[in-house]
């Protein structure tokens, strides 16, 4: 398994789960290390028992209650103190062992993949077939200047340099349409430049990402994509521009999101 712990988190790096079972089966008495379930001190033979076991144990001579008669508690102490100390070590046990929160990864990654299954929507690229299928209405449109992007290369990029770019575009849920779509290069290393307009219709499945084409003669965007996003349960709530844009031996890089807003198309 692998986790992430956050929306947009990078993957841990992958361990095997059953290792974690073994560890969460030890700590509900169904095996692993117990060399924490006995108490120092513990008058009484606690072998059999589970490491949250509260069960008093059979009564032994050192045993016997104040009254003379067996089966009371031991002298000094009750056997609910000893079994809270058995809980209270146990527990112990498990937060210098770091289970307890490893255990609640699992539970939120749980949680998480319920969601989906029953329909709910997770963070991160849109899916085609859920724009299509579950949103019914709603236009809007994305827009955002002031990115900056990065520049490397042989020629106005030999010594590094960076820039601003913008972007937008108009879209409909209820006629499944996106247009006026424009990415522009606005300054810094580059002079003004801008992609080919685009507009279409939404694909049946895949992922909700657009290629965006075009530039003036010796520059080109190839490479640079658009992409539709849900956010807090939210489809298609931002669009996400990865520019990539290269002219001559140069290459600028850049990424921005930015948030949809209902109104006009």
């Amino acid at each position: 398994a692998s986790m992430i712990d956050k929306p947009g988190g990078d993957p841990s790096p992958p361990f095997d789960i059953s290792k974690l079972g073994a560890k969460i089966a030890g700590a509900q008495g169904g095996g692993g290390d117990k060399k924490d379930d006995k108490k120092k001190g513990d008058k009484s033979d606690k072998k059999d028992s589970s490491p949250l076991d509260t069960t008093p144990p059979p009564p032994s001579d050192d045993d016997s209650g104040g009254d003379g008669t067996s089966g009371g508690a031991p002298e000094g102490g009750t056997v609910t103190d000893d079994a809270g100390g058995t809980v209270g070590d146990t527990l112990g046990s498990l937060e210098n062992t770091g289970d307890i929160g490893t255990i609640t990864q699992i539970a939120d990654a749980t949680v998480n993949t319920q969601a989906q299954d029953a329909g709910g929507i997770m963070d991160g690229i849109a899916q085609w077939d859920q724009l299509n299928n579950n949103l019914s209405g709603g236009t809007g449109y994305y827009s955002y200047s002031g990115g900056v992007y990065s520049c490397t290369g042989s020629g106005s990029c030999s010594s590094g340099g960076t820039g601003n770019f913008s972007y937008s575009m108009s879209i409909c849920f209820l006629t499944k349409t996106y247009s006026s779509g424009s990415v522009s290069i606005s300054g810094g290393v580059f002079g003004p430049d801008n992609a080919s307009t685009f507009s279409g219709s939404f694909p049946t499945s895949g992922l909700a990402v657009i290629a965006v084409t075009g530039g003036t003669p010796g520059s080109s965007f190839s490479g640079t994509n658009v992409s539709i996003m849900n956010s807090g349960g939210v489809q298609g709530a931002n669009l996400k521009l990865d520019l990539h844009y290269t002219r001559g031996t140069d290459t600028a890089v850049g990424s921005a999101t930015t948030p949809f807003v209902p109104g006009g198309y």
